[in-house]
């Protein structure tokens, strides 16, 4: 996947940024946190961020932290993310190594304005919200918060 850029339709397409502030919602919400890399595909072939057009990696890292900022809610905290662009077979990819949150769990704006926040977990290789009812449960098992307190 890429930042910006819908490798299908072959034109920029904000959906793309969304799949990667879900993967990092799903990675804070984890017990382990998680590593997304931006520019590799899901067969684990290299696209690289080339078509999101930025002009440099720097810039590429910049709109993510700030999309980051402004969709996620919660134990969200950027400064404790590891961004890193690293060159593989001549194109350029971003790692994004993410501690899981520690404090509170992290809520990501809907794919719309309609939509409200939805809560990502990860499973296995994917990530998925979770329904009210079984987030309020993980949430409880995961970060000692609910109504039992």
């Amino acid at each position: 996947a890429t930042l910006r850029w819908n490798l299908e339709t072959n034109s920029k397409d904000k959906s793309m940024t969304y799949q990667c502030i879900k993967a990092i919602a799903g990675f804070l919400n984890s017990p382990y946190g998680g590593t997304l890399y931006v520019g590799v595909n899901d067969d684990t072939s290299i696209n690289g961020i080339e078509k999101d057009a930025f002009d440099d990696p720097d810039k590429a890292i910049l709109y993510l932290t700030d999309k980051i900022e402004t969709s996620l809610t919660g134990g969200v905290y950027v400064a404790n993310m590891n961004f890193r662009p690293i060159t593989v077979d001549e194109k350029v990819i971003i790692m994004v190594e993410v501690p899981p949150a520690i404090t509170s769990p992290v809520y990501c704006k809907g794919p719309t304005k309609r939509d409200g926040r939805v809560f990502y977990v990860r499973k296995g290789t994917s990530t998925r919200p979770l329904t009210e009812e079984k987030t309020e449960g993980y949430i409880m098992e995961r970060f000692g918060i609910g109504e039992s307190e």
